[in-house]
């Protein structure tokens, strides 16, 4: 029997690949599926490498690149991905196959039939710490440097390290700088949010993205919530919701 690991933070995605995975292979035993880099690293440092891992890409906590960077594996992966095919031939040249979503029943018997082919080589070979570094490189998006924000009737250009904190209030979102000046801008929390990079700046709540330079001290609040106080004077309290407040302190470690 082949015991496998599915890692994907998407319930239904991973419901599909288990289903397909049960129609075309009777000797693949799903072991464990999980959602998430912090998930995933804890179950392998506890328990015996699978045969095989099913991964995909980006997680809800960042790339899963970063599981395999830390932890010592010789499971072959398939790496489950809605990259065009340019960007997966780094996998290929690493030895280790892929499936493009949507995923169906034929695509994934052709990366079974790689995995086949090619078990006594994953069996020896993993891609070096080096090797998976350039793939997140390559994989990583390219974020927004620069802000336009309104200045009365004209539009001026700042640089996204400069901006201490965004806040939304009201319909309005305010760009609050290092040097304590305040603009308004155009665009919405949501696609900010998207443009900034995550690694520099974190949604904490519905108002705020604050970056992490900007964050003094954070104090334990009621219903296991925080309190980021920044540098800065803010508007109103920043409450960081019970939701993101796990993410958030993982984030802030990322910084030490």
């Amino acid at each position: 029997m082949i015991n496998a690991v599915i890692i994907e933070d998407e319930p239904k995605a991973a419901n599909e690949l288990k289903d397909i995975l049960e129609q075309i292979r009777k000797d693949i035993v799903i072991v464990k599926t999980m959602g998430s880099i912090e998930e995933a690293s804890e179950w392998f440092q506890q328990n015996d490498p699978p045969d095989i891992i099913f991964s995909d890409i980006q997680l809800s906590d960042g790339l899963s690149f970063e599981i395999y960077k830390n932890i010592d594996l010789s499971s072959p992966i398939i790496f489950c991905t809605a990259f065009d095919e340019y960007t997966l031939k780094a996998f290929e040249a690493n030895g280790i196959s892929y499936l493009l979503k949507p995923m169906t029943p034929a695509k994934v018997e052709e990366s079974l039939r790689k995995y086949d082919e090619l078990k006594a080589a994953f069996s020896k070979r993993q891609p070096s710490a080096n090797q998976l570094e350039a793939l997140i490189r390559q994989l990583r998006p390219s974020y927004q440097t620069t802000l336009l924000i309104n200045v009365r009737d004209k539009i001026m250009p700042v640089k996204a390290e400069d901006v201490a904190y965004l806040y939304y209030n009201n319909g309005v979102v305010s760009v609050y700088l290092f040097n304590q000046q305040q603009y308004f801008i155009q665009e919405t929390m949501d696609d900010l949010e998207s443009k900034l990079n995550p690694s520099t700046f974190f949604r904490v709540n519905r108002q705020y993205l604050i970056h992490r330079n900007s964050i003094q001290e954070i104090e334990r609040y009621f219903s296991r919530k925080f309190i980021a106080k920044l540098f800065l004077k803010t508007p109103e309290p920043i409450i960081v919701s019970k939701i993101k407040a796990t993410p958030f302190m993982n984030w802030i470690k990322e910084s030490i």
